[in-house]
This record gives structure tokens, sequence and C-alpha cells, in this order.
């Protein structure tokens, strides 16, 4: 029980020891219907008439039955408690008059009725567990009714939630099996205990990082600015890339069809181009061998013009030689 508590029940006994009252209330047992969703061995108010099983509790007799009573603590139980339909009003009329509240639950029903509730400091969830989950589910006589109740109580512990425990022994249970399942529900509060911690931790990073997020608010506000920029910018080359390949399509789209309707036109036109591109294959290589050959004669002709603007020729054998007449001949 949290300190708070502890010391509110000090000073309220220590007020009977003074006043020298012998008999007081310190907890009342609410029962605000008998119904229940489970059948558990040993519990004996699910055999009650079908009338009895219907009824329930106003919530005015409810909250006036504890406050007739005067105790400081009140256990809701039942049956399943939170079959009630206004179990929350009853919770939460009890909890503004400032009584310390468990609400007793075999938790099968808890996610679906626990956004009814809200964290309170004189408020906890008292679970029933018996033992470890063979154990317990053979005490419920229902298969996977304690790995239920084990996430319940995990959900309610991260929802901030106070959550007890309390387990029923009966006479056939021997010290070893009383001693296995207070090592078992140890185990599993420690397990709860570790994710409490878990949980603070990173509720204080998350709380550093949004201390760090503030400072850098005026930052981040100018990097969401230009990411909307940067986004327009490339939202409008999609366009622009989109309305390319549009274009591109309808134009292939177009030679495509210009093709089909002249391909008998175009057949003899490409057969005579391949002509003319043989014959100037032909005429290049004549041009390449008369490059090759005029080649001698440009060098001797203008070695030759390089004396002026004339040139001496020799013409072998054209004239014959002159021989003058000897001894009258």
């Amino acid at each position: 029980m949290p300190l708070r508590q502890s010391m509110r029940l000090g000073a309220y006994l220590a007020k009977q020891k003074i006043k020298r009252v012998e008999k007081f209330p310190l907890l009342v047992e609410l029962e605000p219907l008998f119904a229940c969703n489970l059948k558990c061995a040993g519990c004996g108010k699910i055999e009650q008439p079908h009338d009895v099983l219907k009824k329930r509790m106003p919530v005015e007799q409810a909250v006036a039955a504890v406050l007739e009573s005067g105790a400081p603590m009140v256990s809701i139980a039942g049956g399943e408690p939170l079959m009630h339909k206004q179990i929350d009003e009853i919770v939460r009329q009890l909890l503004g008059r400032n009584k310390i509240v468990f609400l007793c639950t075999n938790a099968v029903l808890l996610p679906k009725h626990i956004d009814k509730f809200t964290p309170h400091r004189n408020f906890a969830w008292m679970v029933h567990i018996d033992g470890l989950r063979d154990r317990h589910d053979e005490s419920v006589r229902k298969i996977g009714v304690f790995d239920q109740a084990v996430a319940a109580i995990k959900d309610a512990k991260a929802r901030g939630f106070k959550v007890m425990t309390n387990t029923t022994f009966f006479d056939t249970d021997t010290p070893a099996d009383v001693k296995s399942s207070l090592d078992g529900l140890s185990r599993l509060t420690q397990a709860v205990a570790a994710r409490d911690d878990q949980l603070r931790t990173l509720l204080a990073h998350a709380h550093a990082v949004t201390g760090v997020l503030a400072d850098n608010d005026e930052a981040l506000r100018d990097l969401v600015t230009n990411g909307n920029l940067l986004l327009h910018e490339v939202i409008a080359r999609r366009d622009a890339i989109h309305d390319l390949l549009v274009t591109s399509t309808q134009l292939a789209t177009q030679i495509s069809g210009l093709v089909a309707d002249n391909r008998a036109q175009l057949g003899p036109a490409l057969a005579h181009l391949h002509d003319v591109l043989t014959i100037l294959q032909h005429n290049r290589n004549n041009l390449d061998q008369t490059i090759a050959r005029m080649a001698p004669f440009i060098d001797a002709f203008t070695n030759v013009l390089g004396n002026g603007r004339w040139f001496d020729s020799f013409l072998a054998g054209l004239l014959q030689p002159y021989q003058p007449s000897v001894g009258g001949r």
C-alpha cells in the first residue's frame, strides 16, 4: 500500500484509539451484483437463482451503503463488477468522497472497460490470481484466463493504474503449493515492476527529446517550410517528365502510323538510297587511288616551280643532233 494511504489509515486508527472506540469499520466489501463471466471452483454466487443474477445495485444505493458504514476503504467485488453497466460511476462517486477504492476483477473484461476509468491516487485494480498458469486456469475452470489476466495487468500498469492481486488458497493446498504460487506471483510482480522502470526511462527520454525539439523549433519550422518547397519542385519535375513521356508516346504512335501508311513508298526509296550509297562508296575508293597516285607528280612539280614563275623541261629525242659535213661530203 502506498505511503500516503498507510499514513491516512494510521491516522484513522489513532483517532479511533483516542476515542476509545473498540469496534470500527476499516474496509467494507461492496457487492453490486452476483453475476460473473467465470465459474470458479469454490464460488457459490453463480448458483444463485436467475432473477438474482440479473439484479444490479443502483449507484445511489451502493454509494449510500459505503458512506453509512463509515469505513475509509471499500473493496468492490461480485460476481464480476465490470459486468455492472454503471460500475465506473460508482467508483467515481466513491473517489469523490475521498474513499480508498479497490475494484476486484478477474481481468478478462478489463481491456474492454479500462477506458472508462482514470488513474487516481486512491484507486487500484485488485486482480484475482490463483497461482501460476496451470493452477490458475484450473481454479477458474477455463484455459487461457491466466495469460489474459497478466496481459491486462501489464496494460493497466502501462496506463498508470495501481494494480494489486489477491489469491485464494484451499484446504487441499500443500505448503509446497502455496510456496510455489507465492514465488510465481513474486516473479510476476518483479517483471511488471521492471517494465515500470523501463516505461519511466522511456518517458524521461521522451521528455528530453521534447526539450531538444522545443529548443530547435525555428530550425524545424524552416526545415518543414523548405521541405514543402522541395516537394513542390519535385512534383513539378515529375509532371514535366510525365508530359514528356506522354508527348513521346504520342510521337512514337504517329511515326508508327506514318511508316505503316507509307510502307509501299518507303521500300523502293530505301532500295535506291542503298544503290546511291554503293556508288558513292565506289567513287570514294577511286578518289583515294587518284590522290595516292598524284602525290609523286605534285612533289616533283613543286620542286621545279620552286625556281620562279617558269620551269625548264627536256624532251629527249625530239630533234636529230647537227653534224657538219666533212671532206665536201
